[in-house]
């Protein structure tokens, strides 16, 4: 799709009340989805209270306060952690057979899973080898960004 379209598109409804705009031709078809003027702030003006600690070693997760601000929470050791927004899958969808089981031992940037995003598969590796001790999401569930997937117990932890 010609660029000069979808911006004389949006020029269209800026300015307006439209929230969702559909634009089809023959090849292509795009949808513009407009967030509410109160949420469109950039991500370098994200208020103080809502930003990450960038100096933290552990992987944090977003979580809902009883306020409704969010807040950042350590991932627990030995979890894996979603690398996107999408459906949780124990194997590939065209493969009937998962990757890994419980109980199966893995080495260390094996994959152990897939997390499906608008029909790409992105694989999620082990953290560390280990054994997988639970899965923390039930397969085809969907899952959010940084969401804790499956537990493995390192070889250190072992032995």
């Amino acid at each position: 799709m010609d660029i000069k379209i979808l911006q004389g598109a949006v020029k269209a409804i800026s300015g307006t009340g439209i929230q969702e705009f559909c634009l089809e031709t023959k090849n292509n078809k795009v949808r513009i989805i407009k967030e509410p003027e109160s949420s469109s702030a950039l991500p370098d003006q994200i208020p103080a209270e809502r930003a990450p600690e960038a100096a933290s070693p552990a992987v944090q997760q977003p979580s809902l306060t009883a306020g409704g601000k969010t807040e950042m929470k350590k991932a627990s050791a030995g979890e894996v952690l979603s690398s996107t927004v999408g459906f949780f899958r124990r194997g590939h969808k065209k493969a009937d057979t998962e990757i890994v089981k419980l109980r199966d031992m893995v080495k260390k940037g094996q994959t152990i899973a897939i997390v499906e995003a608008m029909h790409i598969e992105h694989e999620i590796h082990a953290p560390c080898s280990g054994k997988i001790t639970e899965f923390l999401v039930e397969n085809g569930q969907p899952v959010e960004y940084h969401q804790p997937l499956i537990r493995i117990t390192s070889i250190e932890d072992i032995n």
